[in-house]
């Protein structure tokens, strides 16, 4: 019996065979498809470790000048080149009187349990709220001893002063190792070990409330007046802790006016913004030599810039700090196949 040929059916079969063309075809165009994926995929590989780098040195400036506009006040990143380091130098509190109070066993309240034994002063209007008010023959504060972290640490002590005559004074100190003061001429100083640094001509006003700050970073003191540097002492000096007590004036040259907002901090780098760049990548300060391109897929040691370590300054409205900084500061990091820059323009921005 012969098989019953349906014409609609045949057809398509025939239609839905692949011939070996076809097939090769196919199988050529899938080929090609995945070597390029691979080409493009080595290629973003290659240097993810750069890029990497570049976005944790990004991470640490950006912090350091989001720390110095909260705080209105300046804040540095030290770049080692030949340790490939950086890290964020940032302040940690060490004494604070916000001088709220006087209480009836003659203590003003401090953070941290340190309590101020005053003598010859009484509760005040403050630049906020209360303060505390030395007239006549002035009078101090002993804050009791305020301990040094490190030798190399820096240091930042800082008070709102309100003065109604010009008088030989001291606002803080801690005996031999650092003050702050105001002479009989209204200008301010701050000392710091054998460092000394006098005001040029930036009297403190009187019947006007000053924020006097004085700032040692391990290269240099600086001394400010409302936010204005008006001091400079290049330097450096190794501090110790004389076991001596922190005083709000002094027995030699008492406080007279009014003082509120005490500070002392020390300025230590923190654990939290410090990167270690990988072997395989480099830091330099500005431009960086050419590179000698190995193989591709080879991640290989490069050498450390033999440069000495520099630090970024930022100012208290986080710009970069024109007296330290002409212009922009370019950091250059380098692999074994690519060089990235990282700008900090004028104005702080990390581009």
């Amino acid at each position: 019996m012969g098989r019953n040929i349906i014409p609609g059916k045949n057809k398509s079969r025939v239609e839905a065979a692949v011939t070996l063309i076809e097939l090769l075809v196919v199988v050529t165009i899938i080929a090609v498809v995945f070597g390029l994926g691979l080409a493009v995929l080595s290629q973003t590989n290659k240097d993810m470790g750069l890029r990497g780098a570049v976005g944790q040195v990004n991470s640490v400036l950006r912090f350091a000048r989001a720390t110095a506009i909260n705080e209105h006040a300046p804040c540095h990143v030290e770049v080692d080149p030949k340790e490939r380091r950086l890290v964020c130098v940032v302040k940690r509190t060490m004494g604070l009187w916000h001088c709220e109070d006087l209480r009836s066993d003659g203590q003003t309240t401090g953070a941290f349990s340190r309590d101020g034994r005053v003598s010859g002063g009484v509760p005040s209007t403050g630049r906020f709220g209360n303060g505390l008010g030395f007239e006549g023959k002035g009078g101090s504060v002993d804050c009791g001893p305020i301990p040094i972290y490190t030798s190399d640490q820096g240091l930042e002590f800082e008070a709102w002063v309100h003065q109604s005559r010009r008088v030989e004074q001291t606002v803080i100190e801690k005996k031999g190792e650092y003050a702050l003061g105001i002479d009989k001429t209204g200008l301010p100083w701050a000392q710091v070990g054998r460092l000394k640094v006098t005001a040029r001509g930036q009297q403190v006003p009187l019947h006007y409330w000053c924020h006097l700050r004085a700032r040692y970073d391990g290269d240099d003191v600086r001394l400010y007046a409302n936010d204005r540097q008006v001091g400079y002492a290049k330097g450096k000096v190794s501090l110790s802790d004389s076991g001596a007590s922190l005083t709000l004036g002094s027995t030699s040259a008492p406080y007279v006016g009014t003082l509120d907002e005490v500070r002392v901090s020390a300025l230590i780098a923190s654990p939290q913004q410090e990167f270690r760049l990988p072997d395989h990548v480099a830091i330099w300060i500005g431009d960086a030599p050419d590179i000698k391109e190995v193989p591709e897929g080879e991640e290989v040691a490069v050498t450390p810039s033999p440069q000495k370590a520099e630090k970024i300054y930022f100012d208290g409205m986080g710009r970069l700090d024109a007296e330290r900084h002409p212009g922009p500061f370019r950091l250059t990091l380098v692999s074994a196949h690519e060089k990235a820059t990282i700008t900090i323009t004028r104005i702080g921005t990390v581009e």
